[in-house]
C-alpha cells in the first residue's frame, strides 16, 4: 500500500522528518527529498535505462559484460511513485515545498505533467518498481523487532536508535520488570505446590518444578 498524502500525515499529527538516507524513506515518516536528476530524461537514459543483455533492444549494440541496471531503474521508479502518492494535490505540493521534498524549480503544473507521463507509460505499476516501495508508512519499531527475531539478537536492528546501552535498558525497563515479576510468581506458585500433599507426589510436576528452579 503506498503512503497517504502529506496533508493526511499532518492531520493525524505525524512528524515529517527530512532524511537523505534512502533506506529510511517512508519509515514513519522519514522522507528522502526527490533528487533533481530523477526529473532529467537525459540522466535516465545515460545512467538508469538498462543497457545490459536484459534490454533486448536492437538499436544499440549490447555486450554481455555490460552491467544490468534494471534493479536501480526500478528503485528510481519506486522513489518517484512514492512521491506521487505523497504529493497528490496542490496543497500537498505546498507542504512538500516547505520541507524541500521536491526541487524548488518544480511547480505544481510541472509536477502534474511528470505524474501524467509516468501514469500514461504505466511506469509505476507494481511490476515496474522495486518491491521495497510497495509498502508505505513502515514502522521502525516493527522493523527492529523483525531484525531482532531474524538474527536472534536484541541488539540487531534495522536502525539502532539508541546512543547508549542505558537508553536501551530504560526503554525496555517495563518489559524486563514485568518478565521478572512473572517468573517470580511462577516460581513461588511451584514452591507452594510442592508443599501440598497432592502435588508433592506428582512426578511430572516435581520434574517441571526442579527444571524451572
Amino acid at each position: 500500500m503506498p503512503p497517504k498524502p502529506l496533508n493526511y500525515q499532518i492531520a493525524i499529527s505525524r512528524e515529517i522528518t527530512v532524511d537523505e538516507r534512502i533506506d529510511m524513506h517512508m519509515i514513519r515518516i522519514h522522507l528522502k527529498p526527490l533528487p533533481r536528476y530523477l526529473l532529467d530524461s537525459q540522466f535516465w537514459e545515460s545512467h538508469l535505462v538498462c543497457k545490459g543483455p536484459c534490454r533486448g533492444s536492437t538499436g544499440d549494440r549490447v555486450t554481455q559484460d555490460q552491467a544490468c541496471s534494471r534493479d536501480l531503474y526500478k528503485c528510481a521508479l519506486g522513489l518517484l511513485s512514492s512521491d506521487m502518492a505523497l504529493v497528490q494535490f496542490e496543497s500537498t505540493s505546498l507542504i512538500a515545498g516547505n520541507y524541500h521534498l521536491l526541487p524548488d524549480t518544480i511547480t505544481w503544473e510541472m509536477w502534474l505533467k511528470v505524474n501524467q507521463q509516468l501514469l500514461r507509460n504505466d511506469a509505476t505499476s507494481p511490476a515496474n518498481i522495486n518491491s521495497r516501495y510497495l509498502f508505505g508508512e513502515l514502522r521502525l519499531s516493527r522493523l527492529n523487532q523483525m531484525y531482532a527475531i531474524r538474527y536472534a539478537n536484541v541488539l540487531s536492528a534495522y536502525n539502532f536508535t539508541y546512543q547508549t546501552y542505558s537508553q536501551l535498558f530504560y526503554d525496555h525497563l517495563t518489559t524486563l520488570t514485568a518478565a521478572t515479576i512473572y517468573v517470580a510468581l511462577a516460581l513461588t506458585a511451584m514452591q507452594v505446590g510442592l508443599a501440598t500433599d497432592r502435588l508433592a507426589l506428582n512426578a511430572p510436576f516435581q520434574n517441571a518444578s526442579f527444571m524451572e528452579i
